[in-house]
């Protein structure tokens, strides 16, 4: 979708209804066949594959509101303790068809969340990816619902129907590869329902939506909770609005502006926060762009992962609690919010034994951002919006073997510059976004440190775009210019006072991805786009880079730099 219409619409009724062909790469036949791709490091597997299971297999045609709904039933020649645990998800579509949305939850709990492949018309799309879904292998052991969705919508004119498949595969132990300590011992899905779509929809008029949690056992040691988000209809493109005082739905200008927190609650109390990673759909922009390439993250979508450990004291009180999910100023429909609570327990020590610990301190220190504008939309609009936030925690819990004194701390800063000009036909916008994670974990017995270790982890999303909507008579032409890129470095530091020796933090891993398109479409010419991608991965376990280019919807370079 284009993020920013004047003239909203005439271009959605008759240029994508009727005029969707000039959507077309001009240089595909009707019998190429197109294997999309989103480019990242393959993952790390053992060569021990047991045995793999279908778990999912479905043709989404008129499913909006339909899911797949079917069952997983435990396979005995599979076993029951796994090196690794991962999902593949296949899918292929042809015809004219939108980029859709969907999810994949298993026994209640999201695994996936996922856009599909906007198609280029008749040629076959065909895309693959992976997930690495270890951590919740404990939910492979029971038979489990599964639910599968992917909201389409079939008729003369939209043809497209995915055809998807879902298989988990089952990697078995051996004297080098044992039964990963990641895996959660208890997964408490917060989302609607096992049976059916089990996201939940915000805004919920600025307030968060809550999921209840059972009582939780006394014998729990580390708690996580991973986020699934994705922002649709007016703010998908997020990063393009404008402040609320100056939205008109009849220009295509939407409010909210363009900061976006995700904030995370225990009860009413904040406990966690992070940004959102601005990804990009395949149909969003310019759809030439995203053939076969796929923008970062667009298959497999960016998730959330945040500490839970330092309020184990306050989850753990033999009392009922909440868990709330909320996105500031998400003002437009709609962002679609789930969770899955992740608990890891001392295996030494009773369940029914009351839980032992306590937190330290939360500090929150907050920033309303700052924007302001110049300007107005006859001529040229400037909008500048910046923020800073940082949140921090510390506690203690006892366990069979001593105690765990666990400290973090987010920091997170924003940019977005924005200009909307030519009578709101072109729009520009330069935004950035840094994180920094920092976590403490220390070790002891009684009055005495064992060890401890600091982990830090910084990631940066910058995001450029140039859009341009021209007309000539009758016909009309929409320019795309976007560059964007995701950065994350991860650093550690271990000894009997780690935090002493942050300098000396050895880097553990190190990604840059950046990606930069340039294109056009509509009924001037025929639409063309040529998107480049450099990606390189370093870490203790692995290295990869690659470079590739694709132009006119085929790959025209692609090499794997030597590390």
């Amino acid at each position: 979708m284009w993020p920013n219409k004047k003239l909203a619409g005439p271009w959605l009724a008759s240029f994508i209804e009727l005029n969707q062909d000039s959507l077309k790469d001009a240089s595909l036949a009707a019998e190429d066949l197109i294997h999309s791709f989103e480019v990242k490091a393959p993952l790390l597997k053992p060569d021990t594959l047991l045995c793999s299971t279908v778990i999912a297999e479905h043709k989404f045609a008129f499913s909006f509101g339909q899911p797949y709904v079917g069952n997983y039933s435990v396979n005995p020649a599979c076993g029951s303790s796994w090196s690794k645990v991962i999902v593949n998800f296949e899918a292929s579509v042809s015809g004219k068809q939108f980029d859709r949305y969907g999810a994949l939850w298993f026994g209640g709990a999201e695994l996936i969340r996922l856009t599909t492949q906007e198609p280029s018309g008749t040629p076959l799309t065909k895309w693959t990816f992976e997930k690495d879904v270890t951590t919740y292998a404990n939910l492979f052991t029971k038979d489990q619902s599964v639910v599968l969705a992917i909201d389409n919508l079939v008729d003369n004119v939209y043809t497209g129907i995915f055809d998807v498949k879902v298989t988990v595969d089952f990697y078995a132990l051996d004297k080098k590869s044992k039964a990963s300590p990641n895996a959660a011992d208890i997964i408490i899905p917060l989302s609607k329902s096992s049976q059916a779509h089990a996201w939940f929809s915000l805004p919920n008029g600025g307030s968060p939506i809550y999921s209840e949690l059972p009582k939780l056992p006394g014998n729990i040691v580390r708690a996580e909770l991973e986020v699934f988000y994705s922002p649709h209809q007016k703010d998908e493109f997020y990063y393009g609005n404008v402040p609320t005082g100056l939205a008109n739905s009849d220009l295509g200008l939407y409010g909210g502006g363009t900061f976006k927190e995700l904030q995370i609650y225990i009860d009413s109390t904040l406990v966690g926060l992070d940004w959102p990673f601005p990804t990009i759909y395949t149909g969003g922009m310019n759809p030439l762009a995203w053939r076969p390439i796929v923008a970062i993250g667009a298959f497999d979508l960016p998730t959330t992962k945040i500490d839970m450990t330092p309020f184990l004291s306050l989850l753990c009180d033999n009392n009922t609690h909440q868990i709330g999910i909320n996105v500031t100023t998400a003002a437009n429909d709609f962002w679609l919010v789930d969770s899955n609570l992740l608990l890891w327990v001392d295996h030494e020590k009773p369940s029914n034994e009351p839980f032992k610990g306590q937190l330290n301190y939360i500090h929150v220190n907050g920033s309303v951002p700052k924007e302001s504008y110049t300007g107005d939309l006859n001529s040229t609009l400037k909008v500048s919006t910046s923020s800073s936030n940082s949140i921090s925690a510390s506690g203690v819990v006892y366990h069979s073997k001593g105690w765990t004194k666990t400290s973090v701390s987010t920091s997170v800063g924003f940019y977005n510059s924005l200009r909307i000009f030519d009578q709101t036909n072109g729009q520009i916008f330069d935004q950035n976004t840094e994180i920094t994670y920092t976590s403490l974990v220390s070790n002891g017995v009684d009055s005495k440190l064992i060890d401890s270790e600091v982990n830090l982890e910084t990631k940066r999303y910058p995001l450029k775009g140039h859009l341009l909507y021209t007309t000539d008579g009758p016909k009309y032409q929409f320019n795309t210019t976007l560059s964007q890129g995701l950065e994350i470095s991860t650093s550690s530091s271990h000894g009997l006072h780690a935090e002493q020796s942050l300098k000396d933090m050895k880097l553990k891993s190190k990604l840059s991805n950046y990606q930069s398109t340039d294109g056009f479409f509509g009924t001037i010419r025929p639409g063309f786009a040529t998107t480049q991608q450099d990606y390189s991965l370093k870490s203790d376990k692995q290295c990869y880079n690659r470079k590739v280019t694709a132009s006119g919807g085929k790959v025209i370079e692609d090499v794997y730099p030597k590390c």
